[in-house]
């Protein structure tokens, strides 16, 4: 069937199905278009250049907008600018009383107290001699002439062998793990708790700590110097110390 173009004024052949379709239905009206380009024109909104000033820095921007569109329109010149608006001291007031009576605000409180507490527990279970399996370094099970334990670390598992010859060739009378537990205070002034690793036993009355370390960390220094202070003889063995004593036990 021929129809005209509602736009153009194009005669066009259109198929009798879809003729009788738009007619029926209703949908898309009575008008008949020959290609999307002209079905589409007088659908576009025209648009427009609006000038504005910014709330913030004051200075005027363009923004364009869409011809008797009910919508939003831009009061910032840029995000930086609507992010960091300048807020009335009534509005900052409001807010902090907002935030006081939420339950997250309690929430938050309430779990810092619970984190503290655990500290404190934690602190009190270090000097009370209890063992605590923690921190980033794997632990790992081992049997020795004194039993089963758990060394933090391959330096330690090899300051263990170590250890277990110098015992058989009479080079110590014994060792011990985990060792002594000692207060200090860090860097961030706190009190913090120091478990030596090693205590080595010369004979049944003297003795002296080792330390196996893969590198020195903030507050190695002060713990170090806390078991020195006290009289006690405290060797510290990174991982080329460590090498050189298993060399001379091959020997």
């Amino acid at each position: 069937m021929k129809v005209l173009c509602n736009n153009c004024k194009k005669i066009f052949e259109l198929y009798n199905g879809e003729y009788n379709r738009k007619i029926k239905t209703g949908k898309g009206g009575k008008n008949f278009y020959c290609s999307i380009t002209c079905s589409n024109v007088g659908k576009k909104k025209k648009r427009i250049i609006l000038k504005s000033f910014c709330k913030k820095c004051g200075n005027e921007f363009k923004q364009e907008i869409k011809e008797n569109k009910k919508g939003f329109i831009k009061k910032f010149c840029s995000r930086k600018c609507a992010n960091g608006r300048i807020h009335s001291d009534i509005w900052k007031k409001n807010i902090g009383v907002g935030v006081k009576n939420s339950k997250k605000f309690y929430t938050t409180i309430s779990s810092i107290e619970y984190r503290n507490k655990k500290s404190d527990a934690g602190k009190r279970s270090y000097l009370n001699g209890k063992l605590i399996y923690g921190g980033r370094t794997k632990w790992i099970e081992i049997d020795t002439s004194n039993g089963k334990i758990k060394v933090q670390g391959s330096y330690e598992k090899r300051m263990v062998d170590i250890l277990e010859k110098w015992k058989i060739s009479g080079k110590i009378y014994d060792w011990k793990y985990p060792g002594d537990r000692f207060k200090y205070i860090g860097e961030d002034k706190k009190i913090h708790i120091y478990i030596i690793d090693f205590k080595i036993f010369e004979n049944k009355n003297n003795f002296y700590y080792i330390e196996t370390k893969g590198f020195e960390k903030k507050n190695d220094k002060l713990k170090w110097e806390c078991v020195r202070q006290k009289g006690n003889r405290l060797d510290v063995l990174f991982k080329k110390d460590i090498e050189k004593l298993e060399l001379k036990i091959k020997k």
